[in-house]
């Protein structure tokens, strides 16, 4: 979908009939969104641009950004854009479609056509790839996909908006929630496996000897909540999840899969039901011991475990972790070298994130702010095994400045110096109130990594909030 002015997008908090999909039964996508756009249910929407010029630039290669009047046919590298309220199944059919003419008009026999699509997919585009492959017959023409904070698993965050809506500071909006529940797409990432804690479960059982036995959580999966609005979209998610891994399971030769997951970020995690009202946080959820899973948190949108694919349980996390929080892994470096390994046949292992600093920088750090008020920033230096690092003598400095069209700033850039937390292990401050603006946030800690950790935060005007 195609999002509009700045103005536009903070109109949808306060007016969010103009996504309605009983207004508006499906939009057409002209391209991939441009840049960094404000306003996201699911996330802060983050921009394909520099991914795009990122993959055009070997020589010789055409690229088809999606905003022309007709398809470029003989383009090697090709957007393809969605309407991302209708969900999974439609947008891999939108994507088949795509697909299927361009491989028709470059290798008119058919078994030309034959592993020659290497798809680059962020977010629930990972799971549009994969519907594609394994259930609409692409995996014969695909060689390889790779996925960029996709959430595989789905992502307790789409629970926490459909229940309470998006959330501001102390509070959530409530307007766009039941637009929210209307669209299929955000309910596809809805977990798809036992995440609810059932509080209203009763009693725990009891030993002999009075004592209350251990016993496991009672998990339930979304759609099993007694929650009229939830159950259906929920149970199309469910089997929609069902239908890409079964038929995975039925694939003569699978497309490879490569995964890059971001970690050390707080995340929505842990979801409970009272009997009444839906809970979702960032502690460790309940449910069988995750290990070093635990340890990596998240993108700060995706819970690290669930960016892995379900068949690849056992592959080893830190070949697959990136220092990247949901928006920005978008704009991965490696992403192109591993296009280029698909292209060439070269060993896939020396293309991995080898050359990243082995430190990361995680952030806790909400992504909707209200102006004029403090921003609590929480910075964890972690290995790409999830371990917290000794920084105690680290220099640690945060900056805000604002994201504009016209590289004219509004107001100046901001920087703030964070302090060490010893028994936390992590660096706290406080940026100061901010106007109304979209804001990058970047991290920097020169005497820890030569990364940088940046994300994108929308500071709003509370009026017209509720």
């Amino acid at each position: 979908m195609v999002w509009g002015t700045l103005a536009k997008d903070l109109d949808l908090l306060r007016d969010p009939e103009g996504l309605s999909v009983e207004r508006y039964p499906r939009l057409v996508p002209m391209g991939l969104v441009p840049a960094t756009r404000a306003f996201g249910l699911w996330t802060v929407v983050p921009g394909y641009d520099r991914l795009l010029t990122g993959l055009g630039k070997r020589a010789g290669v055409v690229v088809d950004d999606g905003t022309g009047p007709e398809p470029d046919l003989d383009a090697d590298v090709a957007a393809v854009g969605y309407d991302f309220r209708l969900g999974v199944t439609d947008a891999a059919r939108t994507l088949d479609a795509q697909l299927r003419c361009r491989l028709e008009h470059l290798w008119p026999k058919e078994e030309d056509r034959e592993a020659r699509v290497v798809i680059v997919a962020h977010s629930m585009g990972g799971l549009v790839a994969r519907y594609w492959a394994a259930v609409l017959g692409g995996a014969r023409w695909c060689r390889g996909i790779i996925t960029l904070g996709t959430p595989h698993r789905g992502a307790p965050k789409a629970l926490a908006v459909m229940a309470h809506g998006p959330s501001v500071g102390p509070f959530h909006i409530r307007r766009p929630i039941e637009m929210a529940r209307g669209w299929q797409g955000l309910a596809d990432l809805l977990p798809r496996y036992p995440a609810v804690h059932d509080l209203s479960a009763g009693d725990a059982p009891h030993t002999p000897d009075g004592d209350p036995a251990p016993a496991k959580p009672h998990l339930l999966r979304p759609h099993q909540l007694p929650l009229p609005w939830l159950r259906g979209p929920a149970g199309r998610a469910h089997a929609m999840h069902q239908e890409i891994e079964q038929g995975w399971q039925k694939l003569p030769v699978a497309p490879a899969i490569m995964p890059r997951i971001g970690f050390g970020h707080a995340t929505l995690r842990a979801c409970s039901w009272d009997g009444n009202e839906v809970s979702v946080t960032k502690a460790v959820p309940p449910g069988p011991e995750l290990g070093g899973w635990a340890d990596g948190l998240g993108d700060g949108t995706v819970p690290a475990f669930c960016g892995l694919p379900v068949e690849m349980d056992n592959y080893p996390r830190t070949h697959l972790h990136v220092h990247r929080r949901h928006g920005p892994i978008a704009e991965l470096r490696e992403t192109a070298e591993l296009l280029e390994a698909f292209r060439t046949d070269a060993a896939l292992f020396a293309y991995r994130a080898g050359q990243e600093s082995p430190v990361g920088l995680g952030m806790d750090l909400d992504e909707l702010q209200l102006r004029d008020k403090p921003i609590p920033l929480v910075v964890t230096p972690v290995t790409l095994a999830g371990e917290r690092v000794e920084a105690a003598r680290a220099s640690v400095w945060a900056s805000a400045e604002p994201v504009t069209v016209d590289g004219r700033r509004p107001w100046p850039r901001t920087d703030v110096r964070l302090e060490w937390d010893a028994g936390q292990r992590a660096f706290h401050g406080r940026l100061p109130g901010l106007p109304p603006s979209l804001v990058k946030v970047s991290v920097v800690a020169r005497d820890l990594t030569d990364s940088t950790a940046v994300q994108t935060v929308q500071v709003l005007d509370d009026t017209g909030l509720e």
